[in-house]
């Protein structure tokens, strides 16, 4: 019912902000009537919550749009004026995903994450990249138990009850099997899926809000990225297949000696958990600190050897690869992890692609125009 809601509120908000902001009003006895009582109760003081913070950053610009009126700002003065209301508006949104965790931790981390976006939300919103969830491990075990059939003390030899990661949507804890291999067990966080349709339609109705009101976060696309990632991302079952996928066509250009995928336990995972091989490491970007015997230049070109192959050979592509997701072992293997998130290219689009990267190279406007047309991005004249 919320999905069905939302062609009707994007073409209020073309029209007009004041509608938008009437129709949100009614989005709390919305969320209620499609859930359980207590679900219902509990969603809409979540979406109660998103709105007592986002209501502040739209009256936040408004005010300052006034005063640059009022003032008769200079270009300069507007300039600064600009950048420290958005740098509170960037503040705020950070706040919020702080108090719901979740997909709205995740969304601002895709924000920060855009090239087009004011540099105040990426500073602001990037402190988010390491976000450490507090989750009960009660609950965990008991996901487990019913995703799997089994008990955590019949499963494994030994299980460490503090999570090694906690982020957004999953805790990792490190275990052992009966043999004594070492595995690293991911568990989906019981709330996340639990209110995932209501926050995905509030965050969409305040994506669209706020485009409609400050100029620069026009991110609307960026919510209907969000709603598919985190489809994706919560079928531990597809992350397994996608990462058994990626393993054997990367074993067909790097010795695993060099690229490691880890291997899944499927015996021991199921739609919301997935056991896998430990990997003893650091996150990439903190291989100098811990790894100061590692060649960086050598794990770079790693990098870009592997996502290249990924991209042209196979049309296979890991499309999160950030920090947290790539690690370096202490012999200087790469480790790819979190392959929740995966695109497949069509010939067409990486024949093109390899095109335009030629034509750069040869500095080649006319091929570089026809490739940028032929992959759907026709250049200005």
């Amino acid at each position: 019912m919320l999905q069905a809601l939302l062609p009707s509120l994007r073409y209020l908000t073309s029209r007009s902000a004041p509608a938008v902001a009437a129709t949100g009003l009614g989005s709390a006895s919305v969320a209620y009537i499609t859930l359980s009582d207590s679900d219902g109760a509990t969603a809409v003081r979540r979406v109660g919550l998103s709105t007592r913070y986002i209501v502040p950053v739209l009256l936040d610009w408004k005010l300052h749009e006034l005063r640059v009126w009022a003032l008769s700002l200079d270009a300069d003065e507007e300039r600064q004026a600009a950048s420290r209301t958005h740098t509170r508006i960037a503040e705020r949104l950070r706040d919020l995903a702080l108090r719901q965790g979740g997909i709205y931790i995740k969304g601002a981390q895709h924000m920060c994450a855009q090239p087009i976006i004011a540099g105040e939300y990426v500073s602001v919103l990037r402190t988010l990249m390491s976000y450490q969830a507090t989750q009960r491990t009660d609950w965990d075990l008991q996901t487990f138990r019913e995703d799997t059939g089994l008990r955590m003390v019949d499963a494994f030899q030994s299980f460490d009850p503090e999570p090694v990661a906690s982020a957004s949507l999953a805790s990792v804890y490190r275990a052992t099997l009966p043999d004594s291999t070492p595995v690293a067990v991911k568990i989906q966080a019981r709330t996340v899926a639990r209110f995932l349709q209501v926050d995905l339609w509030t965050i969409e109705l305040y994506y669209d809000l706020l485009a409609c009101l400050i100029p620069g976060l026009r991110l609307g696309w960026l919510a209907a990225e969000t709603r598919r990632h985190m489809n994706e991302e919560l079928d531990f079952v597809q992350e397994r297949r996608n990462s058994e996928e990626a393993a054997e066509q990367l074993a067909t250009e790097f010795p695993r000696s060099r690229v490691i995928v880890p291997r899944a336990f499927p015996a021991l995972s199921g739609p919301r958990v997935l056991t896998m091989e430990w990997i003893d490491g650091c996150r990439i970007d903190e291989v100098r600190q811990r790894l100061p015997h590692v060649n960086v230049a050598a794990v770079a070109e790693l990098v870009q050897r592997v996502f290249a192959a990924q991209l042209f050979v196979h049309g296979f592509v890991h499309v999160d690869p950030h920090s947290a997701n790539l690690f370096v072992t202490p012999t200087g293997a790469l480790a790819v992890l979190d392959h929740g998130i995966y695109r497949r290219l069509s010939d067409e689009l990486r024949v093109n692609y390899a095109r335009l990267w030629l034509a750069v190279l040869a500095g080649n406007r006319a091929d570089i125009q026809r490739c940028t047309a032929a992959l759907g991005m026709p250049p200005e004249r």
